[in-house]
């Protein structure tokens, strides 16, 4: 907050932009705290759950639909798996390949999608995409 001093001193356009900034953050406030509510209160890793029960998705839709970065979703993938395998369901994911070639990148361990391809050395890979069926 801005003292009065400091107000007094500053020009209607400083004013204003102040003014405008604080509005636009209080905004985000409310934004994210309508977000958290809809949420019903749920863990990120539980609504990427939910999200994959009903569709297949790639990392980048699951970040858009849950709201978090791409490298955050990656993070969170071997945890859900384990999670999923305890309540007798799987995450399957549908392997990545190369787009040039069309190399599948098959029995890969890592949820992320590859530099490039052993084959063909390009990088126009196919984003891996990511489903939870029951087993």
């Amino acid at each position: 907050m801005i003292h009065h001093e400091d107000w007094v001193a500053r020009s209607e356009t400083q004013r204003h932009t102040v003014v405008a900034m604080e509005k636009a953050e209080e905004q985000a406030l409310d934004l994210a705290a309508e977000r958290r509510s809809k949420r019903q209160m749920k863990t990120i890793r539980q609504e990427l759950i939910d999200v994959l029960m009903d569709r297949e998705m790639t990392a980048i839709d699951l970040s858009q639909e849950v709201g978090i970065r791409e490298k955050e979703v990656y993070e969170h993938l071997p945890h859900i798996a384990r999670s999923v395998a305890s309540q007798g369901k799987k995450l399957v994911v549908e392997q990545p390949r190369c787009l040039k070639c069309g190399f599948v990148f098959e029995g890969r361990k890592r949820f992320t999608r590859p530099g490039r391809c052993p084959k063909c050395r390009e990088t126009h890979i196919q984003n891996p995409s990511y489903t939870i069926q029951r087993r």
